[in-house]
């Protein structure tokens, strides 16, 4: 056999592994970025659903989805940490803050994507209807109302229920009866 014959064999059995080789390569790249925009496009949408559960799904997913953008973790890491000071979320300045935070995280995360156009001011613009803030204070309002209510209740059936007895005690047994002798 002459060493062109032996190129041919060889191609003919490597041509078709490396052809998987790519196709796995490039179905595993489509996979990650499919799992990159939804992270992205979850963050979007609920933008102003602080609590819908796509969305914290999504924020609890970004170190792993994007491990290889550190922009996008560096932002992540800033917005998780104002997140996760309770005191400075109550004021309205924490809050803008926590707002300015996500932005700037969403923006990275479109940008990793190669969104190279789309501002921050694009991703803040949004239909967020007045109607749903109202609603969602209202249900704020009467869950806390119902908590107070059921904690009154509790101090109430605390207060008026008599002193219980103590309970007999049971004779402790002898050792001395359980001798054998």
């Amino acid at each position: 056999m002459q060493v062109r014959d032996w190129l041919t064999i060889g191609a003919l059995i490597l041509g078709p592994i490396f052809a998987v080789c790519i196709t796995l390569y490039i179905e595993q790249r489509r996979e990650r970025q499919r799992a990159r925009r939804w992270a992205l496009l979850a963050l979007v949408s609920n933008r102003h659903s602080v609590f819908a559960d796509e969305r914290l799904k999504a924020l609890n997913s970004i170190d792993l989805l994007f491990q290889d953008a550190p922009e996008v973790r560096s932002k992540w890491k800033a917005y998780l940490g104002q997140l996760s000071n309770e005191e400075a979320l109550k004021t309205d300045l924490g809050a803008r803050e926590a707002q300015r935070l996500n932005l700037e995280l969403i923006s990275a995360m479109a940008r990793s994507l190669g969104y190279k156009s789309l501002s921050q001011t694009d991703i803040d613009r949004g239909y967020f209807p007045k109607h749903f803030n109202i609603q969602a204070a209202e249900a704020k309002t009467l869950q806390d109302s119902f908590l107070e209510f059921l904690q009154g209740a509790l101090k109430l059936l605390q207060a008026n229920q008599p002193p219980q007895a103590a309970l007999p005690q049971a004779p402790a047994a002898d050792p001395k009866k359980d001798e054998i002798g």
